[in-house]
């Protein structure tokens, strides 16, 4: 079964016993989990992940970032159970280039369930997407201070670069060198 098939067969994975993610690819009717997701973040989560204070953040702004182009990308989704039903803790994307074979990426999972491996697996879940969809690298930009995402650049041996133009990190993740079957 490939990742597409599993996905859309709701990947479940327990995490450290502490929580129970199922993964799948996101849908154009998940505004209102986005949306709840992204105003439940800290205001640093937010400035990480799009490098501007934007909260709250408008459902038309949750309204064109649902709307990724399935051939233009993908955007996978981390959810639990709750008492309450089912609440989106992560999420992770990639966007293709429409120049070359590259895709920019990110990722952020929720404050409360960080450091349990969620943004790992959901990160290499994003890896087997894009090596399927014929994406040779995947680039993204980091601010100087984002230090957990530096610290896995460093651990997985990304290529990491630092543009004193703009201030920030580019990472470079060649992933056709990466045996996708691995994770």
């Amino acid at each position: 079964m490939n990742t597409v098939e599993k996905l859309g067969n709701k990947d479940r994975k327990n995490f450290k016993n502490v929580v129970d993610v199922r993964f799948r690819i996101a849908m154009p009717n998940d505004i209102k989990g986005m949306y709840q997701f992204f105003n439940c973040l800290s205001s640093e989560t937010i400035y990480n992940r799009f490098f501007t204070y934007i909260k709250p953040i408008s459902i038309d702004f949750i309204q064109q970032y649902v709307a990724i182009e399935h051939n233009c990308g993908t955007s996978i989704i981390g959810l639990s159970e709750e008492s309450s039903g089912e609440r989106m803790i992560a999420e992770a994307r990639f966007v293709k280039n429409s120049k070359n074979l590259s895709a920019e990426f990110a990722l952020v999972v929720d404050e409360q369930y960080q450091k349990l491996g969620i943004g790992t697996y959901i990160y290499n879940l994003l890896i087997k997407m894009a090596k399927l969809g014929s994406v040779n690298s995947l680039t993204a930009e980091v601010l100087p201070y984002n230090s957990k995402v530096l610290t896995i650049a460093k651990m997985k041996g990304w290529k990491v670069k630092w543009n004193l133009t703009n201030r920030i990190y580019q990472l470079i993740i060649p992933i056709e060198e990466i045996d996708y079957r691995k994770y």
